[in-house]
């Protein structure tokens, strides 16, 4: 229902504006503002009169635009929405929306169409009646006692890694397969890591000093110790190696990842479920768009 409503009163009219003449930009334009101004969460009796002067112009401009077919009895309730919004009060609490999705779930109850009212409201009691049953039921799987549907809970003794960043809650889902990175995807990965490791802190900041002389910029720095830290942190790990007692784990974050990497089609990360870009191009959904807003140590430098 969000999502409807900023497409149409936000985002509409940035799309539509290279592709139009501008009358016809200009009066869609109007007609996606009538309705942002209208549907907002608190409106003045100022608004709604300045709304149901400017909604009569607003169609007045259309109809030199559109044929009369365009014009049924739903484009010209638009005049008299702002008279109702007076009477109801914000649009929110009287649209239709959530009578809508109770229809919905109420369709799903048929199962005779020949007797669609008696399939509704046998449906409708069986439902009530199982969810007030089994309120009262222990020891038995039912919709309120059973685990969430995306669920990233992991077992504690699964968890064989000393790093915090690798105890991150993350559950794969679907069949796996595996493929080969190129060295700037493993490059990537294994900055990623390092950077984000809290156990090895004092190495990068130990770098960041020694790299701090030849910079001649706040930028050229962190560009140069991304570029450099791997292979000089490795350097120093390599060198306790031989005097010091370093964990498995250590040397392995030291030594990066394998060029060979186990990949999933989704994925469910803080009870939330993703998918990739191909399982969704099967699909009706999509569930892949992920925006990342990422910044490093230099203030000037975003991702």
């Amino acid at each position: 229902m969000h999502d409807c409503h900023v497409l149409l009163h936000r985002l509409l009219p940035i799309g539509i504006r290279a592709f139009l003449p501008k009358n016809v930009y200009t009066a869609i334009t109007e007609l996606c503002n009538f309705f942002r101004d209208l549907c907002a969460r608190t409106i003045r009796v100022s608004d709604l009169d300045r709304l149901q002067a400017d909604i009569i112009i607003i169609l007045c401009k259309l109809e030199r635009i559109f044929p009369p077919a365009f014009f049924s009895v739903m484009v010209h309730l638009a005049v008299h929405l702002p008279y109702e919004t007076k009477i109801t009060g914000p649009i929110s609490y009287s649209w239709m929306y959530p009578i809508e999705r109770s229809l919905r779930t109420l369709k799903q109850y048929v199962r005779n169409k020949a007797r669609l009212e008696g399939s509704i409201a046998e449906g409708y009691v069986m439902n009530e009646s199982s969810t007030f049953c089994s309120r009262y039921l222990r020891g038995i799987e039912t919709r309120f006692t059973r685990d969430e549907r995306n669920d990233d809970t992991i077992v504690e003794n699964e968890v064989i890694d000393d790093f915090e960043i690798f105890k991150q809650k993350v559950r794969p889902l679907g069949a796996s397969s595996v493929r080969a990175i190129s060295e700037e995807e493993k490059r990537l990965f294994h900055w990623y890591i390092l950077n984000n490791a809290d156990e090895i802190s004092e190495y990068r900041k130990k770098h960041l000093r020694l790299q701090r002389r030849h910079a001649q910029n706040s930028m050229d720095l962190y560009k140069i110790h991304e570029r450099a830290f791997p292979e000089w942190f490795r350097a120093q790990v390599l060198e306790l190696r031989q005097s010091a007692n370093l964990s498995d784990d250590f040397f392995s974050l030291a030594m990066g990842p394998s060029f060979d990497v186990r990949c999933y089609n989704g994925c469910i990360v803080g009870g939330v479920r993703f998918h990739t870009i191909e399982l969704d191009s099967r699909r009706n959904t999509q569930n892949s768009g992920i925006m990342v807003i990422g910044e490093s140590d230099s203030k000037n430098d975003t991702h």
